[in-house]
């Protein structure tokens, strides 16, 4: 996830995909991926611990597509970020009018 909207804080390291948490508190977490011609399957992690999955059957002649979200109470320095959880998983899509998104926001500290 390259191309960044808003990074207050600059908590998110576009050069690695990662967020890092510097406000505990609860956070909410959306992501949105495209897959060219093949199945998709990503995960959110949270510390190396896969949060959640998200898998979508590939449909020939398409771009398939997942989405995800979670609610997650993170401590100061907790990771979060979006990954392929397996080698057999596909390349994420990105083009000039698709994106694939990751997306946090703080919904309260603690």
């Amino acid at each position: 996830f390259d191309k960044i909207l808003t990074n207050s804080n600059n908590n998110y390291d576009s050069s690695k995909g990662i967020f890092t948490c510097e406000i505990s508190g609860i956070y909410q977490f959306f992501y949105h991926v495209h897959v060219k011609e093949a199945n998709v399957w990503v995960a959110l992690y949270k510390n190396d611990e896969a949060v959640m999955y998200t898998y979508d059957e590939y449909t020939p002649q398409y771009i398939d597509h997942a989405s995800g979200t979670a609610i997650l109470h993170l401590d100061e320095n907790d990771k979060v970020y979006v990954q392929l959880p397996a080698e057999k998983s596909n390349g994420v899509y990105s083009s000039e009018y698709m994106y694939s998104s990751f997306t946090g926001l703080l919904i309260t500290p603690s």
